[in-house]
């Protein structure tokens, strides 16, 4: 559908105008004090921080679509994908907060106090950092990996991330073999996982 400069120049651009609409909103929200005491606010802030985040690092990637260079140096690449990683599971557990909040304050306000006490909103923002930093950490070990490809203009897994899901779907302890090293899309991926003996967990 896109060519690698238009592809990386859609990617670019598009990262690039919702930066701009997302830094005021920000802003807003840091200093209405408003937005600044009740916790959903709170957390949409922090769920807002985690897009930003995302989307700068969508920024660059275009950038080296557009230039089909990977001009970053590789351990750069993998940091770049690990801390993208690292935010988008910190916002999916925001974004999942956001929603009990307000499930909670409209449908049984009587539990609010108790579900959200200041305690447990503490707890709830360590259990966001360490979504993070665990995330992150695992993704900037040697076993893990997600980096982005200018040439094929995505974001994609290492071999060895490739190779521990073939183990769990196949339940073998063969070595990885030449073909799961080689993957360059997903597509490969599945039609191999396809033919794998699926193993449903009950």
């Amino acid at each position: 559908m896109f060519t690698p400069f238009s592809g990386g120049a859609f990617t670019f651009a598009i990262s690039a105008f919702f930066i701009a609409l997302y830094i005021p909103v920000l802003y807003v929200f840091r200093k209405n004090s408003e937005f600044r005491t009740v916790l959903a606010y709170k957390v949409m802030f922090w769920t807002g921080v985690t897009d930003l985040g995302q989307l700068f690092i969508f920024l660059l990637s275009g950038i080296m679509a557009m230039i089909q260079s990977g001009f970053l140096h590789f351990y750069i690449n993998k940091f770049c994908g690990s801390t993208l990683y690292a935010f988008w599971f910190a916002m999916l557990y925001l974004s999942i907060i956001v929603t009990l909040n307000r499930f909670v304050s409209v449908v049984l306000s009587g539990y609010y106090p108790v579900i959200f006490h200041p305690t447990n909103v503490k707890w709830m923002y360590l259990l966001a950092v360490m979504i993070f930093g665990i995330s992150w950490i695992v993704k900037l070990t040697p076993y893990s990996s997600y980096y982005f490809e200018p040439t094929l203009l995505k974001w994609h897994y290492g071999a060895n991330d490739v190779y521990a899901v073939a183990i769990v779907l196949t339940k073998t302890r063969q070595r990885p073999s030449r073909r799961w090293k080689e993957y360059d899309s997903d597509a490969n991926l599945y039609i191999e996982l396809s033919k794998a003996q699926v193993i449903v967990l009950l």
